[in-house]
C-alpha cells in the first residue's frame, strides 16, 4: 500500500512539474525578428538590417525601397495583400539589391531567367498601411552571376495606394 501511494505521489509530482515548467509558448510571428518598420535578411552569407525603408506606389505597384550601410534593396510588390507571390523571370513582382559603392553589384529578380524566389505577405494593417512577412531569392546580375538571399524579413513596412 505504501508503495503505490508512494507511486502516485511520484506520478503527481511529475505532472504538476511538467505543468508548471511550460511557459508560454507563444514565440510571436516570424517576421517579428525584424525591427518595426524595418527589413533583415542574410544576402549572400552576410546578415543586413535596414535603417531606413519608404513605400511608394504608382497606379497597379506598390515599390518599397529599404536602406542599411552601403546597399540599397528595391521590393516590387504588384499586390499587398497577404499570399504568397513568386519573383523572378517575367513576374512582375521583384527584389532588387544594389550596392552604393559600385556600379556592378546590382542584382536582381526581375527579367532573368535564372531568377527565383517567392515574397510571403503574412500580416495587412490597411488602416496604417504596412505590410509584415519574409522573402527569400536568387538574384542575378547582367553578368549572369547570382547571389542569394535567405531569412528575409519585413515588419511593418510601409506602403502607399
Amino acid at each position: 500500500m505504501v508503495k503505490i501511494n508512494f507511486l502516485n505521489l511520484l506520478v503527481l509530482c511529475f505532472l504538476a512539474f511538467g505543468l508548471l515548467s511550460c511557459g508560454d509558448d507563444d514565440e510571436g510571428l516570424p517576421f517579428e525578428v525584424a525591427p518595426v518598420g524595418q527589413m533583415i535578411m542574410n544576402y549572400n552569407g552576410t546578415d543586413w538590417e535596414s535603417t531606413n525603408v519608404t513605400g511608394i506606389n504608382s497606379t497597379a505597384v506598390s515599390s518599397i525601397t529599404a536602406e542599411g550601410g552601403l546597399n540599397l534593396v528595391f521590393m516590387v510588390l504588384q499586390n499587398t495583400d497577404t499570399g504568397t507571390y513568386p519573383i523572378g523571370a517575367a513576374n512582375l513582382n521583384s527584389l532588387s539589391v544594389r550596392s552604393l559603392n559600385s556600379t556592378t553589384e546590382n542584382y536582381s529578380t526581375s527579367n532573368e531567367a535564372n531568377a527565383s524566389g517567392e515574397i510571403i505577405i503574412s500580416a495587412k494593417d490597411a488602416d496604417n498601411q504596412t505590410i509584415s512577412g519574409s522573402f527569400n531569392a536568387v538574384v542575378i546580375n547582367d553578368a549572369g552571376e547570382s547571389r542569394t538571399v535567405s531569412n528575409g524579413f519585413f515588419n511593418k513596412m510601409p506602403y502607399s495606394q
